[in-house]
C-alpha cells in the first residue's frame, strides 16, 4: 500500500513537473512570436500562459508590452481589468497591470484604485512601479507617480534605474535642486551608468552649467562611445558656446558614424 502511495505521489509530481515546463515552453514561444511575428497570436498565447499560471511575472510583463507597442492600450485595460476582477484577492498582478493601462487609456481615479488594491498585497516590482509611473506622468498624476518611484527606488538600491526616472520626474516638475542631488548620489554610486550620467549631462546643460554638462558628456561618451545622443549633447553645448566649427565637426562625426 504505501509503495503504490509513493509511486501515485511520483507520478503526480512528474506530471506538475511536466505542465510547468509545458507552459514555460509556451511562454517562451510566445515571447519570440512578439518580438519577431505576429503580435495576435502572441497575445492569444501569453494570455493562455496567464490563465495557466496567474503568477508567471514574465508573461504578464510580455502581454503589457505586446498591447503597448501596438497601440493596443484600451484594449489592453479591458483585458487587465476583467481578469483583475475574476482573479483571486491575493493575486495582485493583474490589479497592477490593470493601474498601469488604466492610466495608458486616461482613467487616473481607476488607476490609483487599483493600485491601491495591488499594493494591499504586495509591492510593486520594479518593472510595475516604472510602467504605472509613466502612465501617471502621462495624465498629469505626476504626485502618485513620485511616490511610486521613489518608493522603487527605496526598494531597489542597487538599481540606478527608478532612482534616474525619479530624477526626471522631479526636474520635469521644477524641482531642479533635488533632481540635481539625487542624480549627483546616482552617478557617484553608479560612476559606469551611461543613463545616470546621459540623464545627469541633459540636466546641467538645460540649467545653463555648461562646464559640468561637459565634463558628464565625456564621461557619458567614454561609458558609450557610440552614443549619438552623447554626442548630440557635446554638439548642443558648443552651440551653446558659439564655437560653431566644433559643433559642425561634432553633427559630421555623428553622420559619419551612422548613428
Amino acid at each position: 500500500m504505501r509503495s503504490a502511495a509513493m509511486s501515485l505521489l511520483v507520478l503526480a509530481f512528474a506530471a506538475c513537473r511536466d505542465a510547468a515546463a509545458s507552459v514555460e515552453r509556451q511562454r517562451d514561444i510566445a515571447i519570440a512570436e512578439a518580438t519577431v511575428g505576429d503580435p495576435v497570436a502572441a497575445l492569444g498565447m501569453l494570455r493562455d500562459v496567464v490563465a495557466r499560471d496567474p503568477q508567471d511575472s514574465l508573461a504578464y510583463a510580455w502581454l503589457a508590452d505586446v498591447y503597448r507597442r501596438n497601440g493596443w492600450s484600451v484594449d489592453g485595460y479591458a483585458y487587465f481589468g476583467e481578469l483583475a476582477r475574476r482573479q483571486r484577492a491575493d493575486l495582485p498582478e493583474a490589479r497592477y497591470y490593470a493601474a498601469a493601462f488604466a492610466a495608458y487609456t486616461g482613467h487616473g481615479d481607476e488607476a490609483e484604485r487599483w493600485l491601491a488594491a495591488a499594493r494591499g498585497r504586495r509591492s510593486p516590482t520594479k518593472s510595475e512601479s516604472l510602467l504605472i509611473a509613466e502612465g501617471l506622468e502621462a495624465i498629469g498624476r505626476r504626485a502618485a507617480a513620485r511616490e511610486l518611484l521613489a518608493a522603487a527606488a527605496s526598494t531597489h538600491p542597487d538599481d540606478p534605474e527608478p532612482r534616474v526616472r525619479l530624477a526626471i520626474a522631479l526636474a520635469r516638475d521644477g524641482d531642479t535642486a533635488a533632481a540635481k542631488r539625487e542624480l549627483a548620489d546616482v552617478v557617484s554610486r553608479f560612476p559606469d551608468d551611461p543613463h545616470a550620467l546621459g540623464t545627469a549631462a541633459a540636466l546641467e546643460l538645460s540649467l545653463g552649467s555648461l562646464d559640468e554638462s561637459v565634463r558628464l558628456t565625456r564621461r557619458w561618451l567614454m561609458r558609450a562611445p557610440r552614443s549619438a545622443e552623447a554626442t548630440w549633447n557635446l554638439t548642443r553645448i558648443a552651440l551653446r558656446q558659439g564655437d560653431t566649427a566644433a559643433a559642425d565637426s561634432l553633427l559630421r562625426l555623428t553622420a559619419g558614424s551612422g548613428q
